[in-house]
């Protein structure tokens, strides 16, 4: 986990980032993603029993 050059620099982020911390961003983007679908989904159904 804390080998270095796994981050595809230079499309993404420093090279000398460990490979935990390129983990631990991905992690991130996919909680925040994630969340925002579940946000959108709620409203979906949330307009249906407004009415």
């Amino acid at each position: 986990m804390d080998t270095v050059g796994f981050s595809q620099y230079p499309y993404a982020s420093d090279p000398d980032e460990r490979y935990v911390d390129v983990l631990w961003a991905g992690n991130l983007e996919f909680i925040h993603h994630m969340a925002e679908i579940a946000l959108l989904r709620d409203l979906w159904r949330a307009r249906f029993a407004a009415g």
